[in-house]
């Protein structure tokens, strides 16, 4: 769920329904978002079907609207299981992700903070905790052709 490498990246910037669906054009996708109690998650469940572009949070933990945006320099967060402070430019090398994944990732942001480099890992600030009590589910899908 990359736009393709051929082209130059499209600037994507779009504010999420929590609940529901955004659709980002420029990006070609649709983020589903759905805000669910904690005990209604079955997270060993979840962990066990979910695809690279699948993934749940601490809802109360995410300071901001979430926005689906392009990545930009000097964007850091500190990457789940990680621990500590990574830009993720060095982040995605450090990965050996291609150079044209790497210009076209896709963030999640909490305001301006990165929670999730699609496709990769989560902020572990918004991660699911034994206190969690609210979890926003984030399904980034790419649009179907009609």
């Amino acid at each position: 769920v990359c736009p393709s490498p051929r082209r130059p990246a499209p600037r994507v910037e779009a504010v999420l329904k929590v609940p529901g669906d955004t659709v980002a054009p420029a990006a070609g996708l649709t983020v589903k978002a759905e805000l669910l109690n904690r005990a209604d998650l079955d997270l060993d469940a979840f962990l066990a079907a979910k695809t690279r572009y699948d993934e749940v949070f601490d809802f109360d933990a995410i300071v901001g609207p979430l926005v689906l945006r392009s990545r930009r320099d000097g964007d850091a967060f500190r990457p789940l299981g990680a621990g500590g402070r990574k830009k993720v430019g060095d982040f995605l090398t450090d990965l050996k992700a291609p150079v044209g994944e790497r210009e076209r990732a896709l963030i999640i942001a909490a305001g301006e903070e990165p929670v999730w480099v699609v496709g990769y890992r989560i902020d572990d600030r918004v991660r699911i905790t034994e206190e969690t009590r609210r979890v926003v589910r984030l399904s980034v899908e790419e649009e179907r052709k009609t």
